[in-house]
């Protein structure tokens, strides 16, 4: 029994426990993450190579920490391993100007 799920809970119910845990754990990961580098911040190119999350589910769980009010946008980019210029995000208690 998980803490978000009942012993006698069916096992798609089990399923969706564990999938919410994993995307909690992946947003503690991004959030630590972007704490760690201060007012340098993070792309989130750079947030997927640091955690290993991938492309298509790392902006996601950004995205949460925004909406938390966790982690802002700066007004600065960076260019990513693309060449691409990008957003720097960086927790939301640093002393930087945001976007």
């Amino acid at each position: 029994m998980s803490g978000l799920s009942r012993y006698s809970d069916p096992q798609t119910s089990k399923d969706a426990a564990t999938l919410l845990q994993s995307r909690s754990t992946d947003s503690e990961l991004v959030y630590e993450f972007i704490v760690r580098q201060g007012s340098h911040g993070a792309t989130d190119n750079e947030i997927q190579i640091a955690t290993g999350l991938p492309a298509n589910s790392q902006p996601t769980r950004r995205n949460q920490l925004v909406r938390m009010g966790l982690v802002r946008a700066t007004v600065r980019r960076r260019a990513t391993v693309s060449g691409r210029q990008a957003i720097v995000w960086v927790a939301s208690f640093s002393e930087e100007l945001f976007a």
